[in-house]
């Protein structure tokens, strides 16, 4: 089989969106504000401070004077990125720089895109090397001494930025510390090929990944990237299979812009939820066509889905999977939740797919003795319940806990508990008393009802 030509749909991307990238940056050349690519800031005053991560347009807009449309016009647009680098060299020296969403956030993804992108401007002769050398020596040094270990695509191109940045700046390198940072950033990627990104893999931050792997190698020539770009290289049909929801999904998009809730205008968001309950489902019911009958033959050990999902969606594959009796597994959702419950045991592999989640919902069905001394239920169903096919007991709950606590975990939410085997008290204390044992103080208990919600957990 061929490789998909996606040059062709790519170029249809990058030209439709040209225009657009070009209203966006100031191109004044008058105007102290030349190059900046934060029209929010420059030119509706809306916002205090211009989102620096946005001088990657720069870059965008040197890349497409090569397109045959554009190159009558590579002298301007040249003029315009390299004024969105000097913009960025300025912003770049202020206090607590690397704006993105708050004033003074010295935030890392614009630390580390928008660096990579001056400095390659500057490699490529677009901007001279000394009109943006002090705002690349300050990059430097952050990207040195700062580690994003929760998103291996901002990471990675952190380092990219940083080499391409010491071979700018020769004499500035320090190449023991960056060799320290290279493998700290390298050991990110799981022996499957991907790179975490928030507690799990994501292929469109591996694309992004991969993009700034190949940076590393054009910069540095270490092969140890190419590897790295061999391992992450997944194949349809061997290590991953596409599922196509775009019948039903794109209309559905089309009908919530339509009505203007969703995406990114964050408002409607509960009539939004509902529109995509239609595609969600779709979505799950072309998985069950493709892997159905080898879930049921019991292929896997488990289903785990990560995105996208709600728990507060219904689930035809979760369905399918309790009657099989198979492990559905939800999370990490945003923010690194993980959501276990009608899972009958909570078996090693189970627990290493929400291994360093940062809050967990996790049921406590009900407590041993209640249940066995519960006079309205036959034996037939008590051994149903207790079996690798039914809840999980108090007692599993807090053994579960206790193997996920000694990571990132915050915040437990114990939740599906039985009205008649159970109390929040008795399920609390339980799982409470488990980690005293263990030497574990660090983590919040919560207990879920069907009457009253939980506070506030912020993550």
């Amino acid at each position: 089989m061929s490789a998909p030509d996606l040059h062709a749909p790519l170029l249809r991307v990058a030209q439709r969106w040209m225009p657009r990238i070009l209203t966006q940056v100031c191109r004044d050349p008058t105007s102290p504000l030349f190059g900046c690519a934060d029209r929010n800031w420059w030119h509706y005053k809306i916002r205090d401070f211009p989102s620096i991560i946005l001088q990657q347009a720069g870059y965008a807009l040197h890349e497409a004077a090569r397109l045959p449309q554009w190159h009558d016009q590579r002298e301007q647009l040249a003029a315009i990125a390299a004024a969105s680098a000097r913009f960025w060299n300025a912003r770049a020296q202020k206090h607590y720089a690397f704006e993105e969403y708050y004033p003074w956030e010295q935030g890392y993804p614009p630390l580390a895109f928008a660096s990579l992108a001056v400095a390659k401007l500057a490699d490529q002769g677009v901007v001279a090397v000394e009109d943006v050398r002090d705002g690349l020596r300050i990059a430097a040094r952050q990207l040195r001494t700062r580690f994003e270990a929760q998103a291996g695509n901002q990471q990675v191109a952190g380092l990219a930025a940083l080499a391409w940045i010491d071979k700018l700046l020769p004499q500035d390198a320090d190449p023991a510390a960056f060799a320290q940072v290279k493998a700290r950033t390298l050991d990110l990627q799981h022996a499957e090929g991907w790179f975490w990104e928030y507690d799990g893999p994501d292929l469109g931050y591996l694309a992004v990944t991969i993009d700034c792997l190949w940076d590393l190698y054009d910069a540095t020539g270490d092969a140890d990237y190419r590897d790295a770009i061999a391992r992450a290289g997944w194949v349809e049909g061997r290590d991953f299979t596409a599922i196509d929801s775009e019948r039903v999904a794109r209309p559905l998009w089309k009908f919530a812009n339509l009505l203007g809730v969703g995406g990114r205008t964050g408002r409607g968001w509960t009539v939004a939820q509902a529109i995509s309950l239609f595609s969600d489902a779709y979505f799950e019911r072309l998985v069950w066509r493709e892997f159905g009958p080898r879930i049921l033959a019991g292929e896997w050990d488990l289903v785990h889905r990560i995105t996208p999902l709600t728990p507060a969606k219904p689930s035809l594959v979760g369905r399918r999977c309790a009657k099989a009796g198979i492990p559905f597994v939800l999370g990490p959702l945003n923010g690194g939740v993980g959501v276990l419950t009608d899972l009958g045991q909570a078996t090693r592999l189970v627990l290493e797919r929400v291994r360093g989640v940062s809050a967990l919902f996790i049921e406590a069905n009900y407590d041993l003795n209640l249940l066995q001394e519960d006079t309205r239920r036959p034996w037939a169903i008590k051994q149903r319940i207790m079996s690798r096919h039914g809840h999980l007991a108090n007692s599993s709950t807090a053994e579960a806990v206790e193997n996920l606590a000694n990571g990132t975990l915050r915040n437990i939410v114990l939740g599906h508990l039985s009205r008649d085997c159970n109390t929040p008290e008795i399920a609390k204390e339980a799982v409470a008393e488990k980690l005293l044992q263990a030497g574990i103080d660090s983590l919040r208990i919560d207990v879920s009802t069907q009457a009253n919600p939980t506070e506030t957990i912020t993550l």
